[in-house]
Protein backbone atom coordinates (compact mmCIF):
# COMPACT_ATOMS: atom_id res chain seq x y z
CA UNK A 1 0.00 0.00 0.00
CA UNK A 2 2.58 2.21 0.60
CA UNK A 3 4.96 1.84 -2.59
CA UNK A 4 1.65 2.71 -4.48
CA UNK A 5 1.48 6.15 -2.43
CA UNK A 6 4.76 6.70 -2.69
CA UNK A 7 4.39 6.10 -6.80
CA UNK A 8 1.06 8.12 -6.72
CA UNK A 9 2.69 10.80 -4.52
CA UNK A 10 5.94 10.99 -7.19
CA UNK A 11 3.45 11.13 -10.19
CA UNK A 12 1.62 14.05 -8.75
CA UNK A 13 4.87 15.71 -7.85
CA UNK A 14 6.33 15.44 -11.79
CA UNK A 15 2.57 16.79 -12.81
CA UNK A 16 3.01 20.12 -10.44
CA UNK A 17 6.52 20.98 -11.60
CA UNK A 18 5.09 20.77 -15.35
CA UNK A 19 2.51 22.85 -14.44
CA UNK A 20 4.63 25.06 -12.09
CA UNK A 21 7.33 25.39 -15.62
CA UNK A 22 4.30 26.24 -17.63
CA UNK A 23 3.46 28.95 -15.22
CA UNK A 24 7.11 30.45 -15.37
CA UNK A 25 7.28 29.92 -19.15
CA UNK A 26 3.37 32.00 -19.52
CA UNK A 27 4.61 34.41 -16.82
CA UNK A 28 8.51 35.37 -18.78
CA UNK A 29 6.36 35.60 -22.19
CA UNK A 30 4.15 38.09 -20.41
CA UNK A 31 6.86 40.54 -18.39
CA UNK A 32 8.74 40.36 -22.20
CA UNK A 33 4.91 42.01 -24.13
CA UNK A 34 4.77 43.95 -20.95
CA UNK A 35 8.53 45.14 -21.12
CA UNK A 36 7.46 45.77 -25.13
CA UNK A 37 4.50 47.78 -24.69
CA UNK A 38 6.49 49.86 -21.96
CA UNK A 39 9.22 50.67 -24.39
CA UNK A 40 6.30 51.66 -26.69
CA UNK A 41 5.48 54.53 -24.72
CA UNK A 42 7.75 57.40 -24.44
CA UNK A 43 7.89 57.29 -20.57
CA UNK A 44 8.50 53.35 -20.85
CA UNK A 45 11.45 54.32 -23.23
CA UNK A 46 12.84 56.07 -21.08
CA UNK A 47 12.59 53.99 -17.75
CA UNK A 48 14.44 50.92 -20.11
CA UNK A 49 17.09 53.29 -21.47
CA UNK A 50 18.03 54.69 -17.27
CA UNK A 51 17.85 50.87 -16.45
CA UNK A 52 20.16 49.75 -18.89
CA UNK A 53 22.53 52.09 -18.01
CA UNK A 54 22.50 51.40 -14.66
CA UNK A 55 22.58 47.76 -15.10
CA UNK A 56 25.79 48.54 -17.19
CA UNK A 57 27.22 51.34 -15.38
CA UNK A 58 30.86 49.97 -15.88
CA UNK A 59 30.83 49.59 -19.48
CA UNK A 60 28.55 52.51 -20.27
CA UNK A 61 31.15 54.90 -18.23
CA UNK A 62 34.17 52.73 -20.60
CA UNK A 63 32.12 53.92 -23.67
CA UNK A 64 32.12 57.42 -23.49
CA UNK A 65 35.28 57.36 -22.07
CA UNK A 66 35.20 58.49 -18.36
CA UNK A 67 37.07 56.40 -15.38
CA UNK A 68 35.67 56.14 -11.79
CA UNK A 69 37.96 58.12 -10.74
CA UNK A 70 36.94 60.97 -12.66
CA UNK A 71 33.09 60.84 -11.39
Amino acid sequence: MSLSQGIKSITEGVQSFKTLSASINLGTKALGGFKKGLIATGLGALVVVLGSIIANWEEFTEAIGISEDQL
